[in-house]
């Protein structure tokens, strides 16, 4: 009976990185979520795209302070590799902030890359 338990214990990490993969292969991707982890607010979180590789949470939480108060910041990493994919979701206080960081950010250089910055929209779920 011992030797069932060794066996199960053995195959942990093999059905764990199978749970991965097949994550992966089914498109499960990271969705924007508030500050509070619950779902993204509407309105007030924000999609930066086309980020430079450099930059980090720091310099976005500064640069979008300018516009407003900042509750999250949230780079995407690859899981595979920990690299960020060059874009990020910010929670903003409010919707008139996050539209005032859209008018005064979209198209603009941060760590000199030129981004867009648009409203986070929810995730399309796909039935297949």
């Amino acid at each position: 009976m011992f030797s069932i338990f060794k066996e199960q214990s053995a195959m942990a990490p093999a059905m764990a990185l199978a749970a991965f993969l097949a994550g992966l292969l089914l498109g499960r991707r990271w969705r924007p979520r508030s500050a509070s982890g619950g779902p993204a607010a509407s309105g007030a979180d924000l999609y930066v795209g086309h980020l430079a590789p450099d930059v980090g949470e720091a310099e976005l939480r500064r640069v979008f302070s300018a516009y407003g108060t900042v509750k999250d910041v949230r780079l995407v990493v690859q899981r595979l590799h920990g690299r960020a994919k060059r874009f990020a979701f910010i929670s903003m206080g409010d919707r008139q902030e996050a539209q005032k960081a859209i008018r005064g950010l979209n198209r603009t250089a941060i760590g000199g890359r030129e981004v867009a910055v648009s409203e986070a929209r929810a995730r399309r779920r796909s039935d297949g």
